[in-house]
């Protein structure tokens, strides 16, 4: 009942996207590890037991050689393992991937994993499920417009949670926009950080 009166009577907001290989997308793009996680989801034991179904295909990928990732970041050049191009804060539902994100704040935000030690990918891990993987040393979240992301040989990418094939892959902030209906208080605070 409640959403519902949401969607009959409250205000809709404008939010803009980005371009992953010149598709739109509005939450994020990641090349390396999270591709390889994707690519290797059961998608009918996701239907049937939900976020569980994860645990599997993260132990695969974790058994995975890290990429080795060539990443321009507006025109800066960095390597990385694993790269996570944030429009939105929030990563796989509760996870804070890029506090300074968000759908209506301009620009994208790029999380640099730089490691390729397992042992280190997975204190990366651990340090992203209680939000403090932008305090470690070899994680950079660099906000931006412009990320190119290459390799060697093809790696995982995935958009928006889905598979998207693989590197290379250029994100532009900008083009695709959309309105959202949002509660009045939302729609209240978005107006006063503007």
């Amino acid at each position: 009942e409640t959403l519902a009166r949401v969607l009959m009577s409250d205000p809709a907001i404008e939010i803009e996207g980005a371009r992953a290989n010149g598709q739109p997308f509005f939450l994020m793009a990641g090349a390396g590890f999270d591709g390889e996680v994707v690519k290797r989801l059961a998608a009918p034991l996701k239907q049937r037991v939900g976020k569980i179904a994860y645990i599997p295909a993260t132990l695969q990928a974790l058994r995975l050689p890290a990429a080795d990732l060539d990443v321009t970041v507006d025109g800066a050049s960095y390597r990385a393992g694993w790269v996570v191009v944030a429009r939105a804060r929030s990563y796989g539902g509760a996870f804070v991937m890029a506090p300074e994100a968000g759908l209506t704040r301009p620009g994208l935000v790029a999380v640099l994993f730089h490691s390729t030690r397992l042992l280190v990918r997975i204190r990366q891990l651990l340090a992203l499920a209680i939000g403090r993987h932008h305090r470690l040393g070899d994680v950079d979240l660099i906000p931006c417009r412009q990320v190119s992301i290459r390799s060697a040989s093809p790696v995982a990418v995935e958009v928006d949670g889905d598979m998207f094939g693989a590197t290379p892959l250029d994100v532009d902030f900008g083009g695709p926009r959309m309105r959202l209906i949002v509660p009045s208080a939302y729609a209240e605070k978005v107006a006063a950080a503007i």
